[in-house]
């Protein structure tokens, strides 16, 4: 069933989403927090919210766009994402987030039908707190006559070594602990239907492209935040190739500000499993251009 083009420019209803510090730290096992990481798992008064657990909000706010684009579940794969927070912007530990959610574009990409979703995240008294986006791919499914997705610039990283270098183990249960935070597509926990789809994803079961950048994010904050996931502001990515549970993801980084990065896994060493990867840090307070 391809992807129905008049659905560009849909919004759907504001969805209100509260949730606790059992969610927060549900996402941040998903993505593979740990003991050493205690302050995203544990509720006591150092408790933070990863910035990448909007993206799961968001998706979990994504039903009505999903249901206006059209396609098959069981043929879509995230593609690209996006989160961003507002210079000021702090994740609350709990309480409740306005996501108001819109079909920013219909493309088709060859066989490729993607839908490009947009969503502003606001707190709970209406004051702007983020942007997230993701493109969404369905294979097989592109619409006739759609436009091709709009250019976006290659981004290189440097030609020399890079500054930092961070090694993260998954779990082979990986994927069934991330999708605890809503995103059951079965491509990730049956192999039937991982099966169906050899093509892209090796026949097995395959990480949530989301569950990756959310290792990536982790990444960062390790090397460039002093572990404060306060100072992480963003992070964008675009999924090239799979990565499966039990894989370990290596995160190499540019630049104390995580500019560029170059995200493979130890298993494949000369495959980028994320392109177009950035991320964006907060300065230190003693640093901010505004501390007096």
């Amino acid at each position: 069933m391809a992807l129905d083009p008049t659905a560009a420019g849909f919004c759907a209803d504001p969805e209100r989403i509260v949730y606790t510090w059992r969610e927060a730290a549900l996402y941040a096992l998903g993505v593979g927090a740990g003991p050493d990481e205690l302050n995203l798992l544990f509720e006591g008064s150092t408790f933070k919210v990863l910035p990448g657990f909007l993206t799961a909000l968001a998706f979990n706010a994504s039903g009505a766009l999903l249901r206006r684009v059209g396609g098959t579940e069981e043929r879509a794969m995230f593609g690209e994402q996006s989160v961003q927070l507002t210079g000021a912007a702090r994740l609350p530990r709990g309480g409740a987030l306005t996501l108001q959610g819109r079909v920013h574009g219909i493309y088709a990409l060859g066989p490729l039908g993607i839908a490009d979703l947009h969503f502003d995240v606001s707190d709970d008294a209406g004051s702007p707190l983020a942007k997230v986006t993701f493109q969404v791919y369905y294979d097989g499914q592109a619409p006739a006559n759609a436009p091709r997705p709009p250019r976006t610039a290659r981004m290189l990283t440097p030609n020399r070594a890079p500054d930092w270098r961070i090694e993260l183990p998954t779990r082979p249960e990986q994927a069934l602990m991330y999708r605890l935070s809503g995103d059951l597509n079965p491509l990730h926990a049956d192999p039937v239907a991982a099966a169906a789809l050899q093509q892209l994803t090796g026949g097995r079961p395959i990480l949530h492209g989301l569950c990756t950048a959310g290792f990536v994010s982790r990444a960062v904050i390790r090397a460039c935040c002093d572990g404060d996931s306060d100072r992480l502001l963003g992070l964008d990515a675009r999924f090239s190739r799979p990565v499966w549970p039990g894989d370990t993801i290596v995160v190499e980084g540019w630049g104390a500000d995580a500019s560029s990065l170059r995200v493979r896994t130890l298993e494949r060493p000369e495959d980028d499993v994320l392109t177009a990867a950035r991320a964006w840090i907060r300065l230190p307070e003693a640093r901010s251009p505004d501390a007096r």
